[in-house]
């Protein structure tokens, strides 16, 4: 069963949920508001809904068409260089200007956005750690398919557990240990993985024709009611140990979540529910197509408006949340409309053009 642009627009609205959560996640709210804080420990989720939809709609757009050759590797990675490089290097260069850096190692990581794989302290926009794993997936998704391919549904999964397993009994029994393990597994593609792929299971079942239409919200009220959960047993952490800053949470995010998480996207894109017809709606269409700059955007509006705000005494801290979120939104749909979507066109009709004269030449 063929799935359109217009069964997925929900799933383009999802993307503004989601980095709405991250913004008010990186927010101090538990300071001024402290009965909030339980349920904001849970938004970083948000980069959870990220990675699952990404493995879902990458591997739905590309999987029917892969192979392993010169035309299928350029398009792919041409495209997804168009969509996820241009607004940030855009952004990632007026960060660099002005905080003017010497070191050399540290200007290239960050423009090849290989930055988190050697130290998060040494990145330039925060919240593009995520970017690293973004590539990762995408650089092993051919392999993924291959898997997919000759073996089954199941056998990328069978083989990343061997290997987590085996690099997790290899390591040193150091007294850091816990640290390092809780880095990989929150920061890095080898502690994510299970998200993306989770995505890539429901796409196959949409692909193989597994999932049907209903009327019905079964799937969007109880994958949505799940998510609920895991944000609330993350609060619950908090409220017992203080901290989050756990293996189990850790875990909540990586292993727990992607199941009620594939659960509501599926209903999403098959179910007719307030969820759907909200989140398929204009408004949400345009926030979610400019979430990715917001996304990145964001903490380079909160770091700055905060510093200047405590400069003056008796600032509402409500109004400077409000103010900052709005911003943030605002200056993100221009950077979407103005450069965002017209350089991802341009790349990719410039160099899949020029790939295609290239090849015709060579005939």
């Amino acid at each position: 069963m063929a799935y359109d642009q217009q069964q997925f627009r929900a799933l383009t609205g999802i993307r503004a949920i989601a980095a709405f959560m991250v913004f008010f996640n990186h927010l101090p709210l538990h300071l001024y508001f402290p009965f909030f804080q339980y349920l904001q420990a849970g938004f970083s989720s948000g980069v959870s809904l990220f990675f699952v939809l990404s493995g879902f709609l990458i591997t739905y757009r590309y999987y029917p068409s892969f192979s392993f050759s010169e035309d299928w590797f350029s398009k792919y990675f041409i495209r997804r260089f168009a969509r996820i490089y241009p607004v940030y290097f855009f952004l990632v260069t007026i960060v660099l200007i002005v905080s003017a850096p010497h070191n050399l190692g540290y200007i290239i990581e960050n423009y090849t956005l290989t930055h988190s794989l050697f130290d998060y302290g040494d990145i330039a926009i925060s919240p593009s750690w995520s970017l690293t794993v973004e590539e990762c997936f995408y650089l092993s998704a051919p392999v993924i398919f291959l898997l997919i391919r000759k073996y089954g549904v199941w056998s990328p999964l069978m083989i990343y557990i061997v290997l987590l397993t085996t690099t997790l009994l290899l390591k040193d029994n150091k007294p850091n240990v816990f640290v390092a393990n809780h880095y990989m597994f929150m920061l890095t593609y080898v502690g994510r993985f299970f998200e993306f792929y989770m995505g890539a299971v429901l796409a196959m079942r949409f692909l193989k024709g597994k999932t049907s239409g209903r009327k019905t919200g079964n799937y969007t009220y109880y994958g949505s009611a799940g998510i609920l959960l895991v944000v609330l047993c993350v609060g619950g952490t908090l409220l017992l140990h203080g901290t989050v800053r756990l293996m189990a949470t850790q875990m909540l995010f990586n292993i727990v979540l992607p199941f009620p998480v594939v659960v509501f996207y599926r209903g999403l894109c098959t179910e007719n529910t307030v969820a759907s017809r909200f989140l398929s709606g204009n408004l949400m269409n345009l926030f979610g197509k400019s979430s990715y700059t917001f996304y990145l955007l964001h903490m380079l509006i909160i770091g700055p408006m905060h510093t200047f705000t405590n400069l003056f005494a008796g600032t509402r801290y409500d109004l400077l949340v409000v103010s900052e979120f709005f911003l943030t939104l605002i200056l993100s749909i221009i950077i979407y409309l103005l450069f965002e979507h017209p350089a991802n066109l341009h790349i990719k009709r410039l160099l899949l053009a020029r790939r295609n004269t290239m090849k015709y030449e060579n005939i």
